[in-house]
């Protein structure tokens, strides 16, 4: 019997409806609503993709699904997987859970169903691709289970052409614009400071690429932005900024350019751009998403990544003090 108490949400062009056979008040069920809480719509809109909650203890991979890719939990900066793994794949057995960071991705390509299990074990997941359904097995709160919502994002949202970005991103005059960069470089400080200024908040850490017709749109995910307290770079707090803002953040809005960020320089007294060339910009890219063999449809993650490449301007952006980054400085032609 399902939960009382389901809800939807929407990321990007993307409706998701969320429930459970748990009790109503399941500790995975209500963190996922607290998550995607700026992101819901009413419960009657027509959902494309079902998720529901399950008891952790019914989860099961079977003998037959074999292992398709190990790596860090998003793909975001893992390595490849070892090729002394592939003796290990075909013995086709179920391992045993331990550590953190990686998750273990196996198919079972004959029932079209993908299993996901981060090596800690604090949640599975077992989606049903032409089902539309995504089983989540877990009994923890998301605070706890890391990586679970970005996961749910990244397996959902690749299966309709959505696909996830290590990157932050604003919106300035209704257009968005993406910051880049490894972890540390600066893009949420480079987002809050834009932010207090007049624009618009539309992602920290993740953001959302997919195709409209001709256009290439940033899909929003309003999670907490993380930010490091008082410079200290050995812990981050979470802001809830969207509950600060006057109205919701658009769910989605058309990419106008994007930037990678250098780390500061003294020596730099204004802020300085540079074209990036689509070939290099590729390359970038795709070490900042998730990796394409993440993908239920790797050829098409990688055919609308260069398309995006070649259509949209991208820079090096290199600068001393975010504060003389204002919005008309990202606002000229």
């Amino acid at each position: 019997m399902h939960s009382s108490t389901p809800f939807a949400f929407q990321m990007a062009n993307l409706v998701v409806e969320v429930g459970g056979f748990n009790n109503e008040d399941s500790a995975c069920l209500q963190g996922l609503k607290e998550i995607f809480i700026h992101h819901e719509v009413d419960s009657d809109t027509k959902a494309m993709h079902r998720i529901t909650v399950c008891a952790p203890e019914t989860f099961k991979i079977p003998r037959e699904a074999t292992l398709r890719w190990q790596s860090a939990c998003l793909g975001i900066a893992g390595k490849k997987h070892r090729r002394c793994l592939w003796a290990f794949f075909r013995k086709k057995e179920i391992p045993q859970y331990s550590g953190t960071g990686k998750v273990l991705c196996y198919s079972d390509e004959h029932r079209k169903i993908n299993y996901y299990v981060p090596e800690n074990g604090e949640w599975r997941i077992e989606h049903h691709v032409e089902e539309h359904v995504t089983n989540v097995y877990s009994d923890q709160p998301c605070e706890t289970s890391d990586g679970l919502p970005s996961m749910l994002v990244h397996i959902i949202g690749s299966q309709y052409g959505c696909y996830l970005l290590y990157a932050s991103s604003i919106a300035i005059d209704g257009k968005a614009l993406l910051f880049m960069g490894n972890g540390g470089v600066g893009k949420t400080t480079l987002c809050r400071e834009l932010i207090r200024q007049g624009a618009t908040y539309l992602g920290d850490d993740l953001v959302l690429l997919y195709r409209q017709g001709e256009q290439t749109m940033a899909g929003s995910l309003l999670f907490p932005l993380k930010y490091f307290a008082d410079k200290q770079q050995d812990r981050k707090r979470k802001m809830d900024m969207v509950s600060q803002l006057p109205q919701r953040p658009p769910l989605s809005a058309p990419l106008k350019s994007a930037y990678l960020l250098q780390r500061r320089n003294a020596n730099i007294a204004e802020p300085r751009l540079e074209l990036i060339p689509s070939e290099a910009m590729f390359e970038t890219m795709l070490k900042l998403t998730n990796k394409a063999h993440t993908h239920a449809d790797a050829r098409h993650f990688v055919a609308t990544l260069s398309t995006i490449c070649e259509r949209v301007p991208f820079y090096s952006l290199c600068y001393n003090d975010s504060s003389k980054l204002t919005p008309s400085f990202f606002s000229r032609p």
